[in-house]
């Protein structure tokens, strides 16, 4: 009896594990799908440069919030006269890098890699990131080759999250939050009428 019992908890924790690691990954995709949005970046790049952002101290909301700051000062360098125009030129990054992040991405993390570690190279991260910046920097230091070798290893690990599965774990989402109201008004009732 005792073995059938550690066999059934043994199994018991197994599907408990597996179904947390499956919502984890719905919550993840459905994530990635709202800073694509946000971003005007499909899942698939955000999906490898988030597993770049966690391989190397990071995750994917101190990317997206870095992104969005980049993203800002990407627009506003569209002027040629603005500071940050200067900055971005100072690194390489030409005009025509500046209206699509899959492009504008990997140009900055090839200027920051070649940049020496220090205070001048944290300052420059939080003024192109905000204050993601400084958590971005071992991020940035891959460079773009880097980035890509984490892109290729996710595609083999078959981690890619496509806008078709990010738009899916989104209605199930949405779909649960329906369903959880539903519980909550119908306790509601019963307690009103108790």
């Amino acid at each position: 009896a005792a073995g059938s019992f550690l066999a059934f908890a043994g199994v018991s924790v197994s599907i408990g594990t597996a179904v947390t690691a499956l919502k984890s990954a719905i919550d993840t995709a459905d994530q990635l799908r709202d800073a694509s949005i946000r971003l005007g970046v499909g899942t698939e790049a955000l999906s490898k440069w988030g597993y770049a952002a966690r391989q190397s101290g990071t995750d994917i909301e101190t990317l997206a919030k870095g992104l969005r700051i980049l993203s800002r000062n990407a627009t506003e360098a569209l002027n040629p006269n603005s500071s940050q125009a200067g900055l971005f030129r100072a690194l390489g990054v030409g005009p025509d890098d500046l209206r699509d992040l899959n492009t504008l991405l990997p140009k900055v993390a090839d200027s920051f890699k070649q940049l020496e570690d220090g205070p001048q190279k944290a300052a420059l991260a939080m003024e192109m990131f905000g204050k993601s910046g400084a958590d971005l920097i071992e991020f940035l230091n891959q460079g773009s080759a880097g980035l890509d070798e984490y892109g290729n290893k996710l595609e083999q690990l078959g981690g890619v999250v496509t806008s078709e599965t990010a738009a899916a774990a989104d209605e199930f989402n949405d779909k649960l939050a329906d369903l959880k109201q539903q519980f909550a008004g119908a306790g509601l009732v019963l307690a009103e009428r108790l």
